[in-house]
């Protein structure tokens, strides 16, 4: 465990740096914007929460941690199974702090500063925000966890055959399951389970027991490399 432990912390170190930077830049264009609209006295109303903008750090470091450092840390001698559990670690950490910035967006920063304004937000429209602020934080990180897992396979795989099969099969589920009635029932059944379910336990539940299972499945095609 102590070398998984070692792995995140060079992760949040350098696979996370990109990352940071990159979602910093962006949340200070949306704020500058935004005071921009408000100092010439443009509507606010209808602009996209800031809080969600954060969400570009769970989908952007799998994406530098497996791109940038895998190769490398497998090079140095770190085992597949330490990458693993690090990586873990740091999705399960980012996908806390995530949710608890989200929370203090739409709760408390922006309906101070916007009052009765609408800010766009994916938390209510997910109904996330139905069963108060602890439910809203156990909704988002599951989701957060599974996004990053699944962020991280299909980078993980893009350099072998299985990596394009994958792809094949995403916009298969795209294009064939949503004009036949039984397969898009089978889709929103899927979505209804992993992110609109009316219970954030089974929510939580669902996100963590697939993400597990992908997580698994794909240390385990790995190991065989």
């Amino acid at each position: 465990m102590n070398k998984a432990i070692k792995v995140a912390k060079f992760n949040f170190r350098y696979g996370c740096k990109q990352t940071f930077i990159i979602t910093f830049i962006v949340v200070l264009l949306t704020i500058v914007n935004l005071i921009i609209e408000f100092l010439i006295g443009s509507q606010v109303q209808g602009s996209l929460s800031i809080g969600n903008l954060f969400t570009l750090i769970n989908i952007l470091a799998p994406i530098f941690i497996v791109l940038k450092y895998y190769k490398k840390l497998i090079n140095i001698g770190a085992k597949k199974l330490d990458f693993f559990k690090g990586c873990i670690i740091n999705y399960v950490v980012l996908a806390v702090i995530v949710a608890i910035i989200n929370i203090l967006f739409y709760y408390a920063i922006e309906p101070m500063i916007w009052g009765n304004s609408l800010e766009i937000s994916y938390l209510p429209a997910f109904g996330w925000t139905k069963s108060g602020v602890f439910a809203c934080f156990v909704y988002q990180t599951g989701f957060y966890i599974l996004l990053s897992v699944f962020i991280h396979t299909l980078v993980l795989y893009q350099n072998m055959w299985s990596g394009w099969v994958a792809d094949v099969i995403l916009i298969a589920i795209i294009s064939v399951f949503t004009p036949i009635a039984p397969l898009r029932q089978a889709l929103i059944v899927f979505f209804r389970a992993t992110t609109l379910n009316p219970s954030f336990i089974l929510q939580f539940i669902c996100d963590i027991l697939l993400a597990g299972l992908l997580y698994a499945s794909t240390l385990y095609h790995m190991s065989k490399k």
